[in-house]
């Protein structure tokens, strides 16, 4: 079972790679992450540091406890930087910016 959900987040990493880079911008994942960022990315004027969660659903508390991690996280970027929690579902993206 933990190989299968390393493999789903690994998928849904995979896929929000592949739209920032259709999108200009170069990204690199933190394999096997135990970080708040899952996913850096940046073009020539923006830099993200990325969350990504694949689910079927979540419960607010999850959520919450995920928001509050970023938020923690938030505080020790650059001003000029965002934190993104990503949530991945049946092939969509429900991007949410901290």
């Amino acid at each position: 079972m933990v190989k299968n959900v390393y493999r789903k987040g690994r998928a849904a990493e995979y896929a929000a790679m592949k739209d920032l880079r259709l999108n200009d911008y170069q990204v690199i994942r933190s394999a096997g992450s135990k970080s708040p960022a899952d996913l850096l990315a940046w073009d020539i004027n923006h830099f993200r540091f990325i969350q990504v969660k694949n689910y079927k659903r979540y419960n607010s508390t999850v959520y919450a406890n995920w928001v509050k991690e970023l938020t923690e996280f938030k505080r020790t970027v650059p001003e000029n930087a965002k934190v993104e929690l990503w949530l991945y579902k049946r092939g969509k993206f429900d991007k949410i910016v901290i």
